[in-house]
């Protein structure tokens, strides 16, 4: 399972139309992209391993209302992907970390979303009771 999460880590960098300093750019939609800051395999005690996408926003952490509406976008881009590598759960974080590189210490702020398939075959925030399409 850890080489499939490796593969689809790297295909969703892959599948990105641009990049700026290295880092994937996804355009969501004619008003918005994301740069996509990294991808890992993201593991909680007692669970299959999961998925954990960081990505910058290009605006505030503040407005979570935008914030969920990128996370779905970008979801609608990478769900096939996560299906083919049979992963059950994605953290999708969007963090105030710029894509440019840094040195030294700097403070971070990140805002996620847990995205989890139930026995219906479904994707879902965590805690919600409608699926995440």
């Amino acid at each position: 399972m850890t080489s499939r999460l490796a593969c689809i880590c790297l295909l969703g960098l892959a599948a990105a139309p641009a990049r700026v300093q290295g880092q994937a750019i996804r355009h969501l939609s004619p008003e918005d992209s994301i740069a996509i800051i990294a991808t890992w395999p993201a593991s909680v005690p007692d669970q299959p391993l999961g998925l954990h996408i960081r990505f910058y926003p290009y605006g505030s952490l503040d407005d979570t209302t935008r914030l969920r509406r990128l996370a779905l976008e970008l979801w609608q881009q990478l769900q096939r992907q996560v299906d083919s590598a049979g992963t059950l759960w994605v953290v999708l974080q969007a963090t105030d970390q710029t894509p440019e590189p840094h040195t030294g210490y700097w403070p971070v702020r990140n805002y996620g979303f847990v995205v989890q398939k139930r026995a219906d075959g479904k994707w879902y925030l965590l805690h919600e009771t409608k699926p995440f399409e």
